[in-house]
């Protein structure tokens, strides 16, 4: 099981602590993933941020399935129209686990997707150059956390050698990146039913200016969940 949250703080190192995500691990016969993470994130009418993860499975493991499961989960996060337009008048099915990156679970160590989808069609995932990782997601050795009583605690994390095949794809013409999570400990082996494990990373996105000035399209923004990878299934 593990669990994501929104880290109040500033940024960590930019360079990837560990692996770049966007290595590709295929050849490696860790596992066909069959467990999905979905993460939906939109800007609501009044300004806020929406964020809500569902988990999934596919049972074969093929793309076109994939694909299908990645819009069914996409037109069911939607709050109010599905992706055909029409008005929702049913309970979502799954229903959503966790928002604002928090109560996020890998319910087993299995090899999993994670995906994190942009219902905003003006954004979108830019690497982050000065990583020199051409990916939009950095993974962090660490953070300084900005408690509620306004004290600074440090936490650590593990290096990645877990997270790979990073692809930039796009979901009903909305901008979404899909990684796996091989479940894999820093050592490079498989991760255990009671191994526990936390990784941070910065996610880059692009926010579109509504008029745009020379090479200037955007403002790049930065979101920063931690997302622990304990091996313990649910009690």
């Amino acid at each position: 099981m593990s669990h994501v949250g929104m880290i109040r703080g500033n940024h960590g190192t930019i360079s990837n602590y560990g692996d770049s995500p966007i290595i590709d691990k295929s050849d490696q016969n860790w596992g066909t993933p069959l467990n999905i993470l979905f993460i939906y994130v939109r800007i609501n009418e009044d300004g806020t941020m929406e964020v809500d993860h569902y988990q999934d499975r596919i049972k074969t493991g093929s793309s076109v399935e994939l694909e299908q499961k990645q819009l069914d989960l996409l037109s069911n996060a939607r709050p109010f129209r599905s992706l055909d337009g029409t008005w929702k008048t049913g309970s979502k099915d799954p229903q959503p686990i966790g928002h604002n990156f928090t109560g996020l679970s890998f319910e087993e160590p299995a090899p999993s997707y994670m995906i994190i989808v942009l219902d905003e069609k003006r954004m979108r995932f830019v690497p982050d150059h000065r990583g020199g990782s051409n990916s939009p997601i950095v993974f962090l050795s660490g953070k300084d956390i900005v408690e509620s009583d306004g004290s600074i605690t440090h936490e650590s994390y593990a290096p990645n050698h877990s997270y790979y095949n990073l692809e930039r794809i796009t979901i009903a013409d909305r901008p979404a990146v899909r990684m796996i999570n091989y479940m894999r400990r820093p050592d490079g082996s498989q991760m255990r039913s009671l191994d526990e494990l936390t990784h941070a990373f910065n996610i880059m996105i692009e926010i579109e200016f509504s008029r745009i000035a020379g090479n200037r399209k955007g403002l790049v923004v930065v979101l920063d969940p931690r997302v622990p990878d304990p091996g313990r299934p649910k009690v």
